[in-house]
């Protein structure tokens, strides 16, 4: 008895092993994000790209705001801050880059 319990018990420990909490791979416009950040944002905004050492708004704030806000912050649209406009991006780049944001806060 005690030989068929203890595979048993063994059995179903290795079945769930593989229940883990997988995580998804991230989207093609999170990966896109993620590029722009590192060639465009990660100077200031080193390694979480939270940018705390920045006087004003930290990073960590922003990504509590929609999705639209948040590339309206991107895009700058001469507002007087630190942070430099990025006007030369799309819609789908600033899109991209609120998303891979919006993905860092979810860690």
């Amino acid at each position: 008895m005690k030989p068929i319990r203890t595979m048993l018990i063994f059995g179903v420990a290795i079945a769930l092993t593989g229940c883990g909490d997988k995580q998804a791979a991230p989207s093609a416009t999170v990966v896109a994000g993620e590029q722009l950040f590192q060639q465009n944002c990660s100077e200031c905004h080193p390694r979480t790209g939270r940018g705390d050492y920045l006087k004003r708004i930290p990073a960590t704030l922003l990504t509590r705001k929609s999705q639209h806000e948040l590339m309206v912050w991107i895009k700058g649209s001469g507002q007087h801050r630190e942070m430099p406009s990025f006007e030369q991006f799309t819609d789908e780049e600033r899109a991209s880059l609120a998303d891979y944001l919006h993905s860092q806060i979810m860690k």
